[in-house]
């Protein structure tokens, strides 16, 4: 589980604790306080005391999952789910009962104003717009049609003009409701956001500042001996000469020395990069250098390169060395994916969210990213490629982010990994 993710779910319990929790108690007893002053405190009908026994019950039940600790951070969200289904059964059934039970010449019922709450308790759960939306849609299409079911006449034309009022200020009361919570809890939920991803990047740096006094001196200590044997490898392969019967062999021992070395020397970048040095460059242009290094030059290379850069872009304020390294992991990722031939298309543009940022987007035809690898992409030492190092996308992160950029990974629907990259344009960090 990511860490945006594992603090999502903790701020959802959070809130169905310290919030949801007291309000739905307060909803109970407030709606059994009406129910009892509009019917003159008389006993409640059968269906009326199963409604209320039955949600009192499970208001039981998530007093205690939630007082004693006992849900698991995968079922934090379902408990949710079902408590806000539970919350509109309730709800809509005492508006059903109440219309269904009072005098034919009564038209309105106060029971609608819990139809609010019902709004504003989705917003705890739901973070994507389309399933806010949905949800807003339900509840207000149930208020409606419960409103409509007890009207004593057939048609929608012969509705009293009194009836018809009072729907239309209700509707537009809960309308209302849903554009204000729409706003402000949206606001909320886009600071929380950002807060996430402020926490994640203080944590990555107190575990990089860890790790780079870990490596500073693990480093000194591998390569002394790793320079030795690699430096006697060479002698041996020298006097026992290039087909000699140990010759293969040395070759061996040369070839894993020097690869033990790199991967010293990308947990050094990675640990303690170098200084940057920003300033305006053209990320077309380094976008170009790279694929021409890697594609573009290669005669005999099968990979089909699509480029789709928009005329006239600004540049962006970087180090050009750390942003060609970055992009270079991606596209050195994508053509191992692929193998011998496959197709890259890239795409730059202003990013249609913010005109102030690039968007730099890389689409190959691989077999994608498997799904339990997209949540551990870019940690340090993670991968899924054979003598890897699980490095490379960590170093491409790291840069992106020190330039004031995201780095995104997904699955394309149509197949092949995208990786999409944003950065502010020069002036605007």
């Amino acid at each position: 589980m990511m860490p945006s993710e594992r603090v999502n779910i903790e701020w959802i319990e959070r809130a169905e604790r310290q919030a949801i929790l007291p309000l739905r108690v307060a909803m109970l007893l407030l709606t059994a306080l009406i129910w009892q002053w509009e019917h003159d405190w008389a006993l409640p009908t059968t269906s009326v005391f199963i409604l209320f026994f039955g949600y009192s019950a499970t208001l039981v039940l998530a007093a205690y999952c939630l007082l004693f600790s006992r849900l698991e951070r995968n079922q934090v969200v379902p408990f949710s789910l079902s408590s806000l289904i539970i919350d509109g059964v309730f709800v809509a059934g005492m508006f059903h009962l109440d219309r269904a039970l009072s005098d034919p010449g009564e038209i309105s019922s106060e029971y609608y104003i819990f139809f609010f709450l019902l709004v504003l308790r989705g917003y705890a759960v739901l973070q994507r717009s389309r399933d806010i939306l949905i949800m807003n849609a339900l509840v207000l299409a149930v208020f409606v049609s419960l409103f409509l079911v007890h009207q004593p006449t057939e048609s929608l034309s012969d509705i009293s003009p009194v009836a018809m009022r009072d729907l239309s200020v209700q509707t537009s009361l809960i309308i209302l409701v849903m554009g204000l919570s729409w706003f402000l809890l949206g606001t909320l939920n886009r600071q929380r956001s950002e807060l996430i991803a402020v926490q994640e990047r203080l944590l990555r740096s107190e575990n990089l500042a860890t790790l780079g006094e870990i490596v500073a001196g693990v480093a000194h200590e591998i390569n002394n001996p790793v320079g030795i044997i690699s430096a006697y490898a060479d002698f041996l392969l020298k006097k026992a000469g290039d087909s000699g019967e140990l010759a293969e062999d040395f070759q061996a021992i040369r070839s894993e020395a020097r690869r033990c070395q790199q991967i010293v020397a990308q947990l050094l970048s990675f640990a303690s990069p170098s200084a940057a040095e920003p300033r305006p460059v053209d990320l077309a242009v380094i976008n170009e250098e790279v694929l021409r290094f890697l594609f573009l030059d290669k005669k005999s290379s099968l990979i089909d390169v699509q480029a789709l850069i928009e005329p006239d872009l600004p540049l962006i304020e970087g180090d050009a060395v750390q942003l060609k390294q970055a992009l270079l992991n991606i596209y050195m990722n994508a053509r191992h994916a692929m193998g011998d031939q496959g197709r890259i298309r890239v795409e730059m543009r202003p990013d249609p969210f913010d005109r102030r940022r690039l968007r730099l987007q890389i689409h190959d035809s691989g077999p994608g990213i498997r799904s339990e690898a997209l949540e551990r992409l870019f940690e340090p030492f993670y991968t899924s490629k054979e003598g890897g190092s699980g490095l490379g996308l960590a170093i491409t992160r790291r840069i992106v982010e020190s330039h004031g950029g995201l780095i995104e990974a997904c699955n394309a629907p149509e197949g092949g990994a995208v990786f999409t990259i944003t950065l502010p344009v020069a002036g605007r960090r």
